[in-house]
């Protein structure tokens, strides 16, 4: 789901509330029913334990963006595909953020196909 949707559903959800909805000021990502924002350490907690219960190893949930970004970068998917789905607003946002890791996909490929055509000298 991306965040776009999420945010519909969110404000679907606050909507069905109504005046139960206790929080004014601000719209928080990670909160109860009625719009109460979550101790802070709790989206942690919840994270922490999915990922033991899945097998998988735990990083911090500010690094799965950074860490999607990367695998589809070296992955090989087009950096405009990338931005979408990071919801930049400019392709030159991602590029900025994850130029270095474009470029070292890029030497990688540039390596592969020097590989490829020695190879074949050599044949």
């Amino acid at each position: 789901m991306d965040l776009k949707t999420f945010r519909t559903e969110w404000m679907i959800g606050r909507m069905k509330v109504g005046d139960l909805w206790t929080e004014k000021e601000h719209e928080f990502l990670f909160c109860n029913e009625n719009g109460h924002h979550f101790y802070p350490t709790t989206p942690t907690t919840w994270w922490r334990r999915f990922t033991k219960k899945a097998g998988v190893r735990f990083i911090r949930l500010h690094d799965l963006r950074h860490t999607s970004a990367t695998t589809l970068i070296n992955q090989g998917i087009h950096a405009k595909i990338i931005s979408e789905r990071l919801g930049h607003s400019d392709i030159r946002i991602t590029m900025d953020t994850y130029g270095h890791a474009i470029r070292a996909a890029d030497q990688e490929a540039a390596n592969k196909m020097d590989e490829a055509f020695y190879k074949r000298k050599n044949i």
